[in-house]
């Protein structure tokens, strides 16, 4: 795997894994401030969460779907061996 896809593979785990430890919508600003990359980086990464259909993004906040509810619960209590 690629540097591009394994960076960009992790910035939409940790955009849901933000949104999945609010329990809530989470607004882009959060996430930004939370993830440290270029805002290219995140928008590309927000829309395919988006079209993979894990996140509805609505008015400046981000939400999870039912298909990425039980992904973000699996990212978020995720313990490395």
């Amino acid at each position: 795997m690629s540097k591009e896809i394994d960076s960009m593979k992790k910035v939409k785990e940790d955009i849901l894994r933000i949104i999945g430890e609010r329990k809530r919508n989470a607004s882009v600003e959060i996430i930004t401030e939370e993830i440290k990359d270029s805002p290219s980086v995140l928008h590309q990464a927000i829309k395919e969460l988006e079209n993979e259909g894990f996140i509805k993004s609505q008015q400046g906040f981000l939400k999870l779907t039912g298909k990425s509810k039980e992904k973000s619960n699996d990212i978020v209590t995720y313990s490395p061996p």
